[in-house]
């Protein structure tokens, strides 16, 4: 077997490590379906056949049969694509504006897929795919359009940073589009990349961090939010010391996940909580009896109760913590980003959006793994 390289072409912040008391529950009882103890592997499912070393940067799936990621060429240049599964194929899709550089996809349906990104000028806008053609580009806010939650064609959510501030403390903004405009949202908690994650208006999260501390590397405590339509409800869960700020993650199936660090003073794990149909739960601690520190990665629900800690780390709902190794024909890059993966729902799946290298000096082929437990 060849080493595998793992290549990061952007590192995002890593996320200290550790455990806190019980939240509410714990998680060993809660059944999940073909549960495994056989480690998930990346297998390679599609690999971009084009003249020039590109990336694929952001994947998202609606279903089986309706999955989609995009890509940017290595280079530098504008040559940006997407690519479709129907459900039978891979195809290739170029963006008309070759001018435009996406940074993630995001969809609520085979007929509602947005593309987040930005113009030649640099202004951020969304491509909107009706399940038949491209619709005009729509602006949105200054932010960061790395991690947006798509429920529907009028109900799509941006999470904005935090700033300080001597009168408010630490707000974090989030911006609603209506289908007719953007409406601003702001809740008082250190949030960064993961702000906001969900599956429907009925299971629509926010979370971050309550410090005093102006320093973003502060310690604090878990603060969560719920969406009910029209405003923002603070949930009450038991008090969680963190090191940073908490990452969130929903699955299109209804899971909801946070992962964060816990006070160093606890054992040296990450601190993970899991809602289904109505409670939150916290994996238990001898469960992560393997997961290192930092973790680093961004988490994805695998849409069956289970969830991958970054590229290496794997729990499929019931078991320990597993590793699992990634495959590529030489070096994998990865661009870090809270949309590099995503679960394929109702599956155990979870794909990734990368690129391999072909052969010690050959091309960075765009490349779309899947991990699966046999």
């Amino acid at each position: 077997m060849p080493v595998v390289n793992i290549r990061i072409s952007a590192l995002r912040r890593p996320l200290a490590a550790a455990a806190s008391a019980a939240l509410i529950s714990v998680i060993g009882s809660i059944p999940a379906a073909n549960a495994t103890t056989t480690p998930a592997i990346w297998h390679e499912v599609f690999q971009a056949t084009l003249p020039y070393s590109n990336t694929l940067v952001s994947v998202e799936a609606t279903s089986q049969t309706d999955q989609w990621a995009v890509g940017v060429a290595d280079s530098g240049a504008p040559r940006a694509y997407a690519v479709h599964w129907t459900g039978t194929v891979w195809k290739v899709m170029p963006f008309h504006d070759r001018t435009f550089v996406p940074v993630s996809v995001r969809a609520s349906s085979a007929h509602n897929v947005w593309v987040f990104g930005s113009d030649g000028t640099h202004a951020l806008e969304a491509l909107r795919w009706d399940g038949t053609h491209w619709l005009p580009a729509l602006p949105i806010p200054a932010g960061a359009p790395d991690n947006p939650v798509v429920l529907g064609p009028t109900d799509v959510w941006l999470s904005y940073f935090a700033t300080w501030t001597r009168a408010r403390g630490w707000t974090t903004t989030s911006w609603h589009w209506d289908g007719q405009e953007w409406h601003t949202y702001t809740l008082p908690m250190l949030s960064t990349d993961m702000g906001v994650a969900g599956s429907s208006d009925q299971n629509l999260w926010a979370a971050g961090l309550t410090t005093t501390s102006s320093n973003r590397n502060a310690l604090g405590h878990l603060a969560t939010y719920r969406w009910n339509g029209h405003a923002w409800h603070r949930i009450r869960l038991p008090r969680a010391f963190l090191v940073r700020d908490p990452e969130l993650a929903a699955s299109a199936s209804g899971e909801t996940w946070i992962v964060a660090g816990g006070s160093k003073h606890v054992h040296g794990h990450a601190v993970v909580l899991y809602r289904g149909a109505s409670t939150w739960h916290q994996l238990e601690e001898r469960r992560l009896s393997s997961l290192p520190a930092p973790v680093g990665y961004p988490e994805a629900p695998d849409g069956l109760n289970g969830i991958r800690l970054g590229l290496n780390l794997y729990w499929p709902g019931i078991g320990p913590v597993e590793w699992s190794p990634v495959g590529c024909s030489h070096a994998l890059y990865a661009s870090i980003g809270p949309s590099m993966m995503d679960g394929v729902p109702r599956t155990h799946g979870v794909l990734l959006a990368a690129a391999c290298q072909q052969g010690s000096h050959g091309t960075i082929e765009g490349a779309i793994m899947i991990s699966k437990p046999r």
